[in-house]
């Protein structure tokens, strides 16, 4: 079966574009022959304009040049991580290009995952996320752990509702949105499905993954929300255990390590694969650190955020690692969670099986 998928392929996102990888790859082996469709949102990739002078007007004229310095100063490594990603992308995907003929040649097309039905990301309900390009000619529509960060403004359930008319089965990423959508449309079986990363065990992610050039041994700290408590946690460990601390931040502005300056998403698995150490304060920096079997600890900021993490970590047994305090005894044991992962993703890959 030819198969496309829309995603968010293109954000300069480690699990955006690694969950597309997973996607496919897990796809591609069920047998389909299979392409991502290179729809691009332009709301949603304004986010990542190398420079964005519209972020940085304002009435004061001193902030508006410190904005602008600080901007032109990041810009070398924003266009590092831009080559880093394209490269992967031009290496790893098979992609096609999103018109009408390209669409209608494919025997299912998978919308999903990520925030693809985040109407605040994507500049409203966008046409291609939520199926609008159905016709006669298409054969299916599926979501698969399509998600949403925040909820779309309530009185426009009506919308959402007509959307979904697009899809011949829907999955989601939340349970929370499962028990919206089977609000609007209760004669409808909405799937909670994981994230496409835990669909493929550590195999396919070690040939991925690029061993950095440190000839020490070292803890990674990875933060997409920044902490000073892992700062702080990952300093401790590397000072008890005589490591080097290796940092990367998802912000060129943070705080990075010069071996992590433009860093592409197969070096990013590289650094979490050969790290004695993991602590992250992101979910697929979780997710690989089980995946890898890292001795580690994901981050509870209680930010309003938490519970992605948590989800995962409760359903693998590992909550004893999802911390918001220093451990009394940080220093552990590296545990093997394969099992676990591969029962969690058991209803995910059999609705895939069913369905595409």
């Amino acid at each position: 079966m030819k198969v496309g998928i829309l995603t968010f392929h293109r954000a300069f996102n480690y699990g955006a574009v690694l969950q597309c990888y997973a996607l496919q790859e897990f796809l591609k082996s069920c047998g389909h022959d299979v392409q991502i469709i290179d729809y691009q949102n332009r709301y949603l990739l304004r986010c990542y304009q190398l420079f964005d002078r519209k972020k940085y007007l304002c009435k004061n004229p001193f902030t508006m040049i410190k904005k602008t310095i600080k901007e032109l100063l990041s810009l070398p490594k924003r266009i590092r991580v831009k080559r880093a990603y394209d490269h992967f992308l031009l290496t790893h995907f098979s992609m096609v290009a999103c018109d009408a003929n390209t669409l209608e040649s494919f025997d299912c097309i998978v919308v999903g995952s990520d925030q693809v039905w985040n109407v605040k990301l994507t500049g409203g309900f966008d046409h291609y996320y939520w199926g609008g390009f159905r016709t006669n000619h298409i054969k299916k529509i599926i979501s698969y752990a399509a998600s949403v960060e925040e909820l779309w403004d309530r009185h426009l359930d009506s919308t959402a509702c007509r959307l979904l008319e697009n899809f011949d089965a829907i999955s989601v990423r939340e349970s929370n949105l499962k028990n919206v959508l089977s609000d609007l449309v209760p004669d409808r079986e909405v799937h909670v499905s994981v994230d496409p990363t835990l669909l493929m065990d550590e195999t396919i992610w070690d040939a991925v993954a690029e061993a950095p050039k440190i000839k020490e041994k070292y803890v990674f700290l990875y933060q997409v929300r920044n902490s000073n408590f892992g700062v702080e946690l990952a300093q401790r460990i590397a000072n008890k255990l005589g490591l080097k601390l290796i940092c990367m931040s998802a912000n060129a502005r943070g705080l990075n390590s010069k071996e992590c300056v433009g860093a592409s998403p197969g070096q990013f698995l590289g650094f979490i694969k050969n790290a004695e150490y993991v602590i992250c304060s992101s979910f697929h920096g979780t997710v690989f650190s089980l995946l890898f079997q890292k001795k580690f600890y994901s981050l509870k900021l209680n930010d309003g955020r938490d519970s992605r993490v948590q989800s995962l970590m409760e359903s693998v047994g590992a909550l004893d690692q999802f911390v918001d305090a220093m451990p009394r005894d940080f220093l552990m044991k590296a545990k093997d969670y394969g099992d676990m992962m591969k029962k969690i993703s058991a209803d995910s890959k059999n609705y895939l099986r069913d369905e595409v």
